[in-house]
């Protein structure tokens, strides 16, 4: 199904376990295998990081990862911290849900 990026997200997101796949459909040589840039799963996957919890894919610096609120929290102060004490503005999409990004990001 070809729909439109944002689209796909918040539709695997009204269901219980969901995955979107993209695929390159350019000109160039590139390897046309589909992987996954998007998951949902009702409650929740496993934290990455404390892998007790259980919350939404969230960006993070080491790739998209499910991660749980509190551990959400914690992150996103740390990295808010680094990026003032760097003297840059932190990144409004790290530790933050995917879905709740959607509408920060062009289509």
């Amino acid at each position: 199904m070809n729909i439109p990026w944002k689209d796909a997200y918040r539709r695997a997101e009204e269901l219980p376990h969901a995955v979107v796949e993209s695929r390159y459909v350019g000109e160039r040589p590139y390897k046309r295998t589909p992987h996954i840039v998007f998951e949902h799963i009702e409650g929740g996957g496993t934290c990455w990081l404390c892998g007790k919890g259980r919350g939404p894919l969230c960006k993070t610096g080491h790739g998209n990862k499910f991660v749980c609120d509190p551990c959400q929290r914690d992150m996103r102060q740390h990295h808010e911290q680094w990026a003032r004490e760097a003297g840059t503005e932190p990144s409004q999409f790290t530790y933050v849900p995917i879905i709740d990004t959607l509408d920060l990001e062009p289509q």
